[in-house]
């Protein structure tokens, strides 16, 4: 409903409404990544919830643009799915559990932020205050698809070299001790039913739409990773 009413004053005034969405509103059926034409199918409530507010958006307003962001992460962010993942790693022993067959792209929240905001100057700049790009919808996430598996390795690797690790016992700890070491966790109906809802199995998404209209540079995950433990 805040979506429909926040449309309808922006059209009423003549503004632009910025708003964002998630990978959840696909299936996750796609061999590749997802591109922003590709027919929307939300398997849970919160995806379907998103897609409504964007199918609203899109017929009060006008003058819009909606993101669509996955799996965020950043440096001062603590409830994410990577911080969440470090905790994993540093706290659970010698095994710390993620899913491996769930894959998606990541969203490193400062990219999205440094984005956002440059859209808005250059569009206050611009001749008649118009926007650098189309109005539209645009996925906005990091170049590579990863399971949170993928990203518990990537972690332990970078936490490794950095030392990044519980307190030591004793001298005769290694190092590889005291990293916990990722281990599959299986996607089941179990899951499914203590979290209350499923997943997409695999809801990467394409930038390639905004790149070609908008100064963006999608690094591989693992730069964003690196900078995010530049903060522990």
């Amino acid at each position: 409903e805040l979506p429909k009413l926040l449309a309808e004053k922006c059209n009423e005034y003549d503004a632009t409404l910025i708003h964002f969405s998630t990978d959840y509103v696909f299936d996750g059926k796609s061999p590749v990544p997802y591109q922003e034409t590709a027919p929307t199918n939300p398997i849970n409530e919160y995806g379907r919830g998103k897609l409504l507010a964007e199918q609203e958006i899109q017929f009060k307003s006008s003058k819009y643009f909606i993101f669509r962001v996955s799996w965020l992460f950043g440096p001062y962010d603590n409830k994410g799915l990577v911080p969440r993942l470090i905790r994993n790693l540093y706290f659970k022993g010698k095994k710390a559990y993620a899913l491996d067959a769930v894959r998606s792209s990541v969203t490193y929240i400062p990219d999205v932020v440094d984005m956002v905001s440059q859209l808005i100057v250059d569009t206050y700049e611009a001749d008649q205050f118009k926007p650098p790009l189309p109005y539209d919808i645009y996925h906005y996430t990091t170049s590579d698809a990863l399971s949170p598996m993928e990203l518990s390795f990537l972690l332990r690797r970078e936490m490794l070299n950095r030392n990044i690790h519980r307190p030591r016992k004793d001298l005769g700890d290694s190092l590889e001790k005291l990293i916990a070491r990722p281990v599959a966790q299986e996607y089941n109906q179990e899951l499914v039913n203590q979290i209350g809802y499923q997943f997409p199995k695999y809801s990467a998404m394409s930038s390639e739409k905004i790149v070609s209209h908008y100064k963006s540079d999608f690094k591989p995950a693992i730069k964003d990773i690196k900078t995010v433990l530049d903060h522990y």
